[in-house]
């Protein structure tokens, strides 16, 4: 008993450490988790040093490197070309620094702490450089990207900053002045492909000369074309207003009506030159002219019509309706069967309708007989009767029954039964009777008969196989049951005694 105690003692004390050990490394993560976020910050300036060079500036805050341990930080020029000229590392981390190639983009500088932990604050390097290629003027982001070899969080505060160019000029091309625009000599910046207008020289303007006149007529106004000598342009200088017709009574047509248009007057312009007309003196149309009919013959399916069109403008004036010709029939007589109707088949010739007519009722069955098998004893005949169109039924013939005659005899004796076999003179089928022996004590000397039927013996052993199978199956669950609660007492009896 003091063993069992003293090792659910061991087991407890075992759980408690397990659980004080898991208790200790929550705790830590969840002081883990309340640690400052180093910073990583890039600032920029907006100008070249002394010597040409732009400069950025890293500087960190709350970073504490452990011995081995390294923060990497890379720097991107985004949709700038560049060289490093050189960067310079304050004196808290110059021997633990070092920088990548001048032509790395993005360029990394990566501080790692030696034996013992490296906690640097403030500005940590500067990093020059000189970009290539630069337009007039531009702002451009520098992406700052930090990492600890730890796996420690680090936030990164990234810079922009704007760059000039010095231009440096030489002279392109020279663009004459033209009649609309200015001259001027272009010059190109041999350090960022940007570029400049001097020698400015103002536009000639047009010099027109007149190419054209106009004098003026009954509709439109006089003008004067001019075109310009040294580029083609033209200018339109309006002239006198326009005259007016001048129509006369000596000069005119009479338009007689139509059933489609009115009539009326034209006057015409005197001034040569001019078909201009003055319409006046309306008159209304007139009524239809119909001439010769045009015919569409009827049919036997549609109807024909009679048209009369106007004679002047062939509109349609009147229309008649034609009556239909009747249907020329070709007849056939379709005669009657057992299975269908007869009648008389009528297709027209022009138009192919079909008609029906004169239906007569359809022939009765004429059926044939065939013995498809004979009556028995016990089994019926069947007699199937069959028309030529395929229609049949069946006859059923009734069973004969039984011919029996007697074929042997046993007489009863003292010690047996007699026996009676009878035999069916049709099938061959038998049957049996037992006669008794009748020593005189019966009373009335008749023998009594016991007439035996085929199959009822058989069919009583059958039934009685079945009850007793059924009586063996629940004797077999009765003592299966039995044995189950005894052995169920024997083991409660044992299990009392302890």
């Amino acid at each position: 008993m003091k063993m069992k105690r003293r090792i659910s003692l061991v087991r407890a004390l075992y759980a408690a450490s397990v659980c004080v050990l898991i208790a200790l490394l929550a705790l830590s993560s969840s002081l883990a988790s309340y640690a400052a976020t180093a910073n990583v910050t890039v600032g920029s300036v907006s100008s070249a040093n002394s010597d040409g060079y732009y400069a950025v500036t890293i500087s960190v805050s709350d970073l504490s490197l452990k011995v081995k341990e390294s923060i990497d930080i890379a720097l991107s020029y985004n949709n700038l070309a560049f060289t490093i000229v050189k960067t310079e590392f304050s004196s808290s981390v110059k021997k633990y620094s070092s920088a990548g190639k001048s032509s790395d983009n993005p360029y990394h500088i990566k501080i790692t702490a030696g034996t013992s932990t490296l906690k640097p604050s403030g500005k940590i390097c500067t990093v020059y450089f000189e970009p290539i290629g630069l337009p007039a003027v531009g702002s451009y982001n520098i992406v700052t990207t930090a990492t600890v070899s730890s796996g420690a969080s680090v936030k990164v505060t990234s810079g922009s900053i704007s760059v000039n160019c010095s231009h440096s000029y030489e002279m392109h091309s020279t663009v004459e002045p033209t009649c609309t625009s200015d001259g001027y000599t272009l010059e190109r910046c041999t350090k960022c492909e940007g570029y400049r207008k001097t020698n400015k020289k103002d536009a000639l303007g047009h010099d027109f000369k007149v190419k054209d006149t106009k004098a003026p007529d009954c509709t439109q106004n006089g003008y004067t074309v001019e075109e310009c000598t040294r580029c083609s342009v033209h200018n339109i200088i309006e002239g006198e207003d326009a005259l007016g017709h001048e129509f006369g009574l000596e000069d005119y047509k009479v338009i007689e009506p139509t059933c489609s248009k009115q009539g009326y007057t034209e006057y015409y312009c005197l001034r040569d030159g001019c078909d201009g007309v003055n319409r006046v003196d309306y008159t209304e149309t007139t009524d239809h002219i119909g001439g010769e009919a045009v015919v569409t013959e009827s049919t036997c399916q549609k109807h024909g019509n009679k048209q009369f069109y106007c004679i002047h403008c062939g509109i349609l004036v009147k229309e008649e309706r034609l009556e239909l010709v009747p249907h020329d029939f070709e007849d056939t007589i379709v005669q009657p069967s057992c299975t269908s109707r007869g009648y008389t088949l009528r297709v027209c010739k022009v138009c192919d309708t079909v008609r029906r007519e004169n239906p007569v009722e359809k022939l009765e069955h004429t059926y044939s007989s065939v013995t498809e098998r004979e009556a028995g004893c016990v089994e019926e005949g069947r007699i199937k009767h069959i028309c030529s169109c395929g229609d049949y039924y069946i006859e059923s013939i009734p069973a004969v029954g039984h011919d029996y005659v007697k074929h042997s005899v046993i007489e009863p004796t003292h010690e047996s039964d007699g026996l009676i076999k009878y035999v069916c003179s049709v099938c061959g089928g038998t049957y049996t009777e037992t006669v008794k022996f009748d020593d005189g004590s019966s009373g009335s000397g008749d023998n009594s008969l016991d007439i035996e039927s085929p199959g009822i013996n058989s069919h009583l052993s059958g039934r009685a196989t079945l009850i007793l199978n059924v009586l063996l199956i629940i004797t077999v669950f009765v003592a299966i049951g039995t044995v189950i609660l005894l052995i169920k007492k024997t083991v409660s009896k044992l299990i009392l005694d302890e």
